[in-house]
């Protein structure tokens, strides 16, 4: 995980993705239409790319604050923050709930305030 952390701090997009498995599962919280609800496998390769491209300078930058890890399963308390090309700025705290196989990081459940990555990323995409 802290390597996945450092590839989207670093705006390292080809290797934050070698990192998941092809099956992988993102689930992200809420009922945000578009955001909300599970992604898989290339549908979280274009998200995370996605991401990247709309910040200034093609980094997510990730600072753990906490981790718990049990066998195969990582969560994860971060905040998460990043200038967006629209001018605003994004920073949020998340709590993640990663699983790891052998293949790669095979999901990812992701709580954090959705209203304030709508109106930070989506609007700024549309």
């Amino acid at each position: 995980m802290a390597a996945f952390c450092a590839t989207l701090t670093a705006g390292q997009a080809s290797d934050a993705l070698a990192l998941l498995a092809p099956d992988v599962t993102w689930w992200v919280g809420g009922s945000v239409p578009g955001l909300s609800g599970v992604r898989r496998g290339a549908d979280v390769h274009d998200l995370v790319r996605n991401v990247l491209v709309a910040t200034t300078d093609g980094c997510l930058v990730v600072t753990p604050r906490a981790w718990t890890v049990d066998g195969p399963r990582v969560a994860l308390e971060a905040l998460v923050a990043a200038q967006l090309r629209s001018g605003r700025a994004y920073r949020n705290e998340y709590h993640f709930a990663f699983t790891v196989g052998r293949a790669g990081i095979t999901s990812v459940r992701a709580y954090l305030d959705t209203e304030h990555l709508r109106a930070t990323f989506f609007e700024a995409l549309d």
